[in-house]
């Protein structure tokens, strides 16, 4: 625990916390035996208004990879984290531990929302490529081709080391974020690459 939390406050995912609400942290072991951080926010999924964004049918999607041979799978590393939570909301997400009393600076897992917010974010990311070469259902991308030479072509998430980048960038009073897109050729619209928010410490602030 202690190392997930040292981590997390390193990578500005969380902060210390005053809250008023404090939701139950535990491990759960994953099935490689490895350990995954849980937090039972049964009390503020019950309380929390549905995001009424559909995820993707998993037969319609079989669908799309009839005649296809070519696969590359992609499955993001902490992929909510990439999205901020709504400024003056993260109370709401508080913790408690055995090291202190945290909330989340970045959406965590185990949030009722979280899989239909962060899938209505890929497919702003991808609204040219889905359904034609990529299938994304939450976190889990598929790219999808008939050939290896058309495979080549449809490699959407991967930065392309000769062409220029885009870096857009962004602060405020409490925090700063960046964006680091590319210029597609086919559609000449940017493609983001990669994402980077945090919270500033109070020392940063001054």
């Amino acid at each position: 625990m202690e190392d997930y939390i040292e981590e997390a406050l390193a990578a500005g995912h969380i902060c210390p916390s005053t809250s008023p609400v404090a939701a139950g942290f535990f491990f759960v072991e994953n099935k490689d035996g490895g350990l995954r951080p849980c937090i039972d926010y049964r009390g503020l999924n019950a309380l929390t208004v549905r995001h009424p964004y559909p995820l993707p049918l998993v037969p319609t999607a079989l669908e799309q990879l009839q005649g296809i041979c070519i696969f590359s799978k992609l499955d993001l590393r902490s992929a909510y984290n990439l999205i901020r939570i709504k400024d003056g909301d993260e109370w709401k997400t508080a913790f408690h531990t055995t090291q202190g009393h945290y909330k989340y600076l970045v959406m965590p897992y185990r949030l009722t929302n979280a899989p239909t917010v962060f899938q209505s974010l890929i497919n702003e990311i991808f609204p040219d490529m889905l359904n034609q070469f990529v299938i994304a259902y939450i976190d889990d991308i598929l790219i999808y081709s008939k050939s290896r030479e058309e495979h080549v072509t449809h490699h959407p998430c991967h930065p392309d080391p000769d062409a220029p980048f885009v870096v857009k960038v962004d602060a405020s009073s409490s925090g700063i974020g960046a964006v680091l897109s590319q210029c597609q050729e086919n559609t000449g619209k940017l493609h983001p690459c990669a994402f980077y928010s945090r919270k500033l410490t109070p020392a940063e602030i001054l």
